[in-house]
């Protein structure tokens, strides 16, 4: 039992600390509004779980029965886990549906009921059949948001695709990891807390997963104004009606324009976006993500990368002995590690090998 208080106490503070880092750690800006809520969540939901603990261990609730110790955890966990996830979500859509807030609401109420209705009747068979029946309301739940998280990092990312010349390669690479390591986690937690021995061995790694994602949520929050503005554009052109119709007609005046605009090396800009490409060219995003989804089968930050690699590669040809952060920096890249794995993806070869070869 002491190897057990131990963890216990651990997993409190380790909670209590998370919780912390999500407090001190706001952005200010209207573009972080989704930012700040999404961290409200994830704080609500580490205070909480820390109070499940601190409750554990004043009343020694698992040492008595272990019945009794699986319930509070549900208690605690069930709402206070959902809540987590929905704060995930809630950061890659910009703001959650009714539809899911009144899911979540609606499993995390039953699974309460349920085990107060097994505290109240006191019966051992009772309340091993209630923890079972929330184990699988719960498991149910989070199988549930890992398809919708799924879903939302994949419209996320190609949104952002769409819209932004520059990467945020390392905020998608994140996400990824972290959402894989979300899933495996809550969804082995019914495992662990019917089982006190699988809460030694099980806790370690959950509050490790948990802290991974936190601490890059918060190290990566200023890539939140990014995806807010791109989803919020997309949803405000979806919403009007194209202030053009794409038709053979709309490719032959736009085509010109582009075709200026790439002669004006305009995509050197290392903050270009497809809105404000079209702003230029006087048409809207909708009409200009679909011509070159159209005609070049690619997204706009994939077109963009190809019409910067065109250009690096005539400047080393120009001038075999520029550096090539230079050249990475003159094209629009905003950083010489981004500009190596373009090219390599291009060339399959990096440009200081493709350099070589001129010279």
């Amino acid at each position: 039992m002491e190897l057990l208080l131990a963890t216990q106490i651990m997993s409190c503070m380790t909670a209590l600390i998370i919780a912390m880092l999500l407090f001190i750690c706001p952005y200010e800006g209207p573009g972080f509004k989704n930012y700040n809520t999404t961290r409200k969540m994830l704080m609500t939901s580490s205070v909480f779980i820390a109070i499940q603990y601190i409750v554990q261990i004043v009343f020694q609730i698992r040492a008595h029965s272990e019945d009794l110790g699986t319930t509070c955890n549900l208690f605690f966990y069930v709402p206070c886990n959902i809540l987590f996830m929905l704060g995930a979500l809630n950061l890659q859509q910009i703001g959650l549906k009714k539809s899911q807030i009144y899911y979540s609401s609606a499993i995390s109420l039953t699974v309460v009921i349920i085990l107060l209705l097994g505290i109240l009747i006191s019966d051992g068979d009772y309340i091993k059949t209630a923890n079972i029946i929330c184990g699988v309301l719960y498991l149910s739940s989070m199988l549930y948001f890992c398809y919708l998280i799924y879903k939302g990092y994949h419209k996320m990312k190609k949104n952002i695709d769409e819209y932004y010349g520059a990467p945020i390669e390392e905020y998608f690479h994140w996400m990824k990891n972290a959402s894989i390591l979300l899933f495996v986690c809550f969804l082995f937690v019914p495992v662990a807390i019917f089982s006190t021995k699988a809460i030694l061995i099980f806790g370690f790694l959950f509050w490790i997963s948990l802290a991974y994602y936190v601490f890059n949520f918060t190290y990566f929050g200023h890539y939140a104004e990014i995806v807010d503005i791109s989803i919020n554009e997309n949803e405000r052109e979806e919403e009007s009606a194209p202030t053009i119709g794409y038709t053979n007609i709309t490719e032959r005046l736009l085509n010109p324009l582009i075709e200026n605009w790439i002669k004006e090396k305009k995509y050197c800009d290392s903050d270009i976006t497809i809105v404000k490409l079209a702003n230029e060219i006087g048409t809207n995003r909708t009409t200009l993500s679909k011509l070159i989804n159209t005609n070049i089968g690619k997204s706009f930050r994939e077109w963009i990368n190809d019409l910067r690699i065109e250009e690096a590669k005539q400047m080393l040809r120009e001038d075999p002995l520029k550096g090539i952060e230079d050249v990475a920096i003159s094209c629009g890249f905003s950083t010489r590690k981004y500009f190596d794995q373009v090219f390599s993806n291009h060339e399959q070869i990096t440009a200081a090998e493709w350099r070589k070869k001129l010279l």
